[in-house]
């Protein structure tokens, strides 16, 4: 997503990103063939935040029946890092921000913000 992270990876900064985006396809295998099974699972990080997109297709990733339920799922992974607690139901506005977050992210085709494009001169060169 192209995101800078040279600086933290050095140790020359301790802030990395503020958000992480989690697009994970669900793929399934008939014998030694692998394909997408069609289901997707779409989750933003901020901070200790964790919100899980709604999906109304029931899979399981991993085992785990994650990603699968009709409203938004929120974890605070600080808390909860094995994301037992849905806390979407009693931090409504958090889960709205997140979500609304999250529907830009995808509606605008990427995570980082666009910077105004810049003047680009072509040259052809002689074959």
């Amino acid at each position: 997503d192209s995101f800078d992270m040279l600086a933290p990876l050095l140790g020359k900064t301790d802030r990395g990103r503020d958000y992480v985006v989690e697009d994970t396809k669900l793929m399934v295998t008939t014998g030694s063939t692998v394909a997408s099974s069609g289901a997707r699972i779409l989750a933003l990080r901020a901070g200790d935040w964790k919100l899980i997109r709604a999906s109304v297709e029931p899979h399981e990733f991993h085992g785990n029946a994650i990603g699968t339920l009709p409203r938004h799922q929120l974890y605070n992974l600080a808390d909860d890092p094995g994301e037992r607690v849905n806390l979407a139901a009693k931090m409504p506005g958090r889960t709205r921000a997140l979500a609304a977050q999250l529907d830009k992210i995808e509606r605008d085709g990427r995570s980082r913000p666009m910077s105004r494009p810049t003047e680009v001169k072509a040259c052809l060169l002689p074959l």
